[in-house]
């Protein structure tokens, strides 16, 4: 069962957030981070998906400071030159800061709505990668997953803040994080005992998004199975390893 509602920023105005109830209507709260490409089918079928596995989802729009509901390329393989430019264009004029106060926001509306059973964690992709790395050193998940964030390099003072577990997948080839880049913030991270930074070799950026350029259908399952026992062990307490 999935419905679209309205969460209230901390300084002013609501953004609108899809959310996915899991069978049993109650589970642990998860904070599902878009790409550049907004709230799309791909993040609602991965909403739907995490749902189905027993959390409640919520996917916040982040780029509504700058145009509400922006959903692009709802398939990754058809993407159109425009959806791309314009994907890149709201990127680049993001607002983390701004961004990391809808996060708070979107914790607290999770934290205290009858769907969650008290836990709460964050899992994002790319722009949503940094911003579940960003959550974790600001606001108090229980767990966090990022996929190849993008620009961590310019946050990688906030790694000591990190004081929840937090899983990182990164791709050995990233054509946006090249390998000097890679190594500072390995580096920079790994000395946090919370940090677990996976890394697939000879992939690319977005090499879990099916459909994508990059995708890497091995890579991508190894990934994903790693991402589920983490936030079982974390958010429910299944301690099976993968």
């Amino acid at each position: 069962m999935s419905h679209s509602v309205l969460i209230n920023a901390h300084d002013a105005g609501a953004f609108s957030a899809y959310v996915a109830v899991p069978p049993k209507g109650v589970g642990p709260g998860l904070v599902l981070l878009q790409y550049i490409f907004g709230v799309n089918k791909v993040m609602r079928d991965l909403a739907d998906h995490y749902a189905s596995l027993g959390y409640f989802v919520v996917v916040p729009d982040l780029f509504w400071r700058q145009e509400a509901d922006v959903r692009l390329a709802d398939d990754p393989a058809t993407a159109t030159p425009e959806e791309v430019s314009k994907a890149m264009a709201l990127n680049d004029a993001f607002n983390d800061d701004k961004a990391l106060s809808d996060l708070s926001a979107t914790y607290d509306f999770v934290k205290s709505h009858p769907g969650c059973n008290g836990k709460v964690g964050v899992l994002g992709f790319c722009l949503g990668g940094r911003l579940s790395y960003r959550m974790a050193a600001h606001v108090p998940v229980d767990c966090a997953v990022a996929y190849y964030g993008v620009h961590l390099e310019r946050h990688l003072d906030e790694a000591a803040r990190i004081a929840t577990p937090i899983l990182m997948h990164m791709a050995g080839s990233d054509f946006l994080v090249p390998e000097p880049l890679r190594q500072q913030i390995v580096q920079a991270l790994s000395p946090n005992p919370n940090v677990r930074i996976e890394t697939y070799e000879g992939v690319n950026h977005a090499f879990a998004l099916k459909g994508g350029a990059n995708y890497n259908a091995a890579a991508a399952d190894l990934a994903n199975a790693r991402s589920e026992q983490f936030l079982r062990q974390h958010l429910i307490g299944d301690r099976a390893d993968v």
